[in-house]
């Protein structure tokens, strides 16, 4: 009998994930990737947030990286004043979409 694997990611491997506000939702994600490496945060993945009916992108960008203290001290990018968030977890149930 076969059994599925499945196997936990551990903490120091996880990336810390932070929301950009401030920007614009014209933005890309490859210019605020670019301007996150030139500040020193050379690991970054940028995805645009969109809402979760019409996915029209919001002007709010996740950013996953393991410097997060780094990315706390910036405070401009792309000539804009920006602030960085923790993600906040949500607080609906998890739903089963099988049925």
């Amino acid at each position: 009998m076969k059994r599925p694997l499945f196997t936990y990611q551990l903490k120091e491997d996880k990336l810390d994930q932070r929301v950009i506000r401030g920007l614009t939702r014209e933005m890309s994600t490859e210019d605020i990737r670019e301007d996150l490496v030139s500040q020193g945060i050379a690991d970054a993945e940028v995805q645009q947030i969109k809402t979760r009916n019409t996915k029209q992108p919001l002007p709010l960008f996740l950013v996953n990286s393991r410097m997060a203290e780094k990315l706390q001290e910036i405070q401009r990018l792309a000539m804009l004043t920006v602030s960085f968030e923790k993600k906040k977890r949500s607080t609906e149930p998890s739903q089963c979409y099988r049925c």
